[in-house]
């Protein structure tokens, strides 16, 4: 349930526990669907959804990125819901070669189609939006808006 303070809308999360990355995630995660936001069936049933995971570095032996299996298991689940699309979307600021970085994680190998679903946020078309109180021009990533 959301809840306000002083304003401002507070978010719902579930915690829900994972031995490894080997485990059934998917089920996983409907069971944490479930309790933050029964209603999602219903409100992503035929849209697009954007996955943004945070894809930043890569080093062999150490956890940066988002586990592609996660990734993975929560592309399905959105079209499991009846989701029209899932993209990917990454546009990290460090390592600029994103395409690179998510060869080396491990996403281009394990999810599928991956290239037809993944959008280099620091390639795309960006548009520009008033922000903070209208006074502020912020060119975002078309994809994303």
């Amino acid at each position: 349930m959301n809840q306000t303070i002083r304003g401002m809308e507070k978010s719902s999360v579930a915690i829900i526990k994972a031995s490894s990355y080997e485990t059934e995630l998917l089920s996983l995660l409907e069971e944490g669907m479930r309790e933050v936001w029964p209603e999602a069936p219903a409100s992503v049933k035929n849209k697009v959804v954007l996955l943004k995971p945070n894809l930043v570095e890569f080093e062999q032996n150490t956890c940066i990125n988002t586990d592609p299996r996660l990734v993975l298991a929560c592309r399905e689940l959105f079209l499991k819901l009846g989701a029209k699309l899932v993209l990917i979307a990454e546009g990290p600021g460090h390592r600029r070669d994103t395409w690179d970085l998510a060869d080396q994680a491990g996403y281009r190998k394990m999810i599928p189609d991956f290239d037809n679903r993944f959008v280099d946020l620091n390639l795309d078309d960006v548009r520009s939006v008033r922000a903070y109180g209208n006074t502020l021009d912020l060119f975002l990533p078309t994809t994303i808006l």
